[in-house]
């Protein structure tokens, strides 16, 4: 009986039938189509959003803890494509002689890095012109004291004797902000980026 009736309805209604599977098929495909454009869209769009991120994280140390102990809690907490401890120091001002005349900034910023930083962390610290180790400035400072590359500019240190520093080479910082912020300051409360030599 159920044969003669699956026969019949094949038989006479072989248009709808095949209709009927022809819109299935359609909604199937469109169905896995459309997850398909969510999921790479998810993912075209998390690559996108990482890609203008300097760097992921910055950790402060307090003074005396050992760097080395907080590099392995970074390096278990997660998986990490490039770590590098940056050296921060007050400075009282910079300031500099140059066609006769004496150009002088207010407090600012000294960073200790080592010399492969900028090739780990490129969009960091750009090389403008000059060499990219030694003494380099940034392109504000540079343009504020009237210097670069070969130039002499003093450093007033905090609590010790000035210290006067050949130019190497001149560099931007783009995310100066980022890597100047205050850790732990809430977000808008933070300085922007001050006068730096690296």
């Amino acid at each position: 009986m159920i044969a003669l009736w699956l026969r019949g309805m094949l038989w006479a209604r072989r248009g709808r039938l095949l209709g009927g599977v022809a819109g299935l098929a359609v909604t199937v495909a469109l169905l896995a189509t459309l997850g398909a454009f969510v999921a790479s869209s998810a993912q075209t769009m998390a690559r996108r959003a990482i890609v203008g991120v300097a760097v992921d994280w910055q950790v402060l140390l307090a003074p005396g803890v050992d760097a080395s102990f907080v590099a392995d809690a970074v390096r278990r907490a997660s998986a990490v494509t490039a770590l590098q401890a940056v050296g921060y120091a007050d400075t009282a001002g910079l300031s500099a002689t140059t066609g006769g005349t004496t150009q002088t900034t207010g407090p600012g910023k000294v960073l200790g890095i080592e010399s492969d930083y900028s090739t780990r962390f490129a969009d960091q610290v750009r090389l403008v012109f000059g060499a990219a180790d030694g003494v380099l400035i940034a392109t504000q400072t540079a343009a504020n004291l009237h210097v670069t590359v070969g130039d002499r500019v003093t450093l007033q240190r905090i609590g010790v004797a000035p210290v006067d520093l050949t130019v190497a080479g001149v560099v931007a910082l783009p995310n100066a902000d980022s890597m100047f912020q205050a850790v732990g300051v809430p977000k808008g409360t933070a300085p922007q980026a001050p006068r730096t030599m690296c």
